[in-house]
């Protein structure tokens, strides 16, 4: 049993605490047979990326967070099923999952100059979170890592630690 507070809805200034939290972000959409591990879990258990309001077939394929320690069996099956494959990758953070959720939600969609409307940005997605973590400017990575200690992709794909000039 964790030692911390009740789940509430706290502001992510006032998150934060001194116990570092590992998440799993996982994209049921490349690991369909992670679902049974996330799929009907308690809201501090899992929880989705999307709106939760979307049609169960939607959440189905869609981008969850996990919190590693409450949902045990996760990492040995993704482990397991997916090893190399682009299932998502795990976060360290000092947030609860309520906060880390609202956090990420900022990122769902984002303005790129050529677009007349904001795109669905999918950093759920290893692949993309890597060449995002490439790309990205100093000012794009400070905000990212605001809140996160550590990203760290399937197979080594990154493993990367707040910067220190970020904090």
């Amino acid at each position: 049993m964790s030692n911390r507070k009740k789940l509430t809805s706290p502001r992510i200034e006032t998150a934060l605490s001194t116990i570092l939290f590992r998440y799993a972000v996982v994209d049921l959409a490349q690991a369909p047979l992670l679902g049974e591990h996330v799929m009907g879990r308690l809201a501090e258990e899992a929880q989705p990326l999307l709106s939760p309001k979307l049609d169960l077939e939607v959440l189905a394929v869609g981008p969850w967070i996990v919190e590693l320690i409450r949902v045990p069996e996760l990492e040995p099956a993704i482990d397991t099923k997916y090893g190399n494959a682009p299932w998502g990758y795990f976060i360290e953070t000092t947030v609860d999952i309520v906060s880390l959720r609202r956090a990420l939600r900022r990122y769902n969609y984002v303005e790129i100059p050529t677009q007349a409307q904001p795109v669905l940005f999918r950093y759920w997605d290893p692949r993309v979170m890597d060449n995002f973590l490439k790309v990205g400017t100093k000012l794009q990575l400070r905000v990212l890592f605001e809140f996160i200690d550590r990203l760290e992709g399937p197979s080594g794909m990154f493993d990367v630690k707040r910067p220190a000039q970020f904090t």
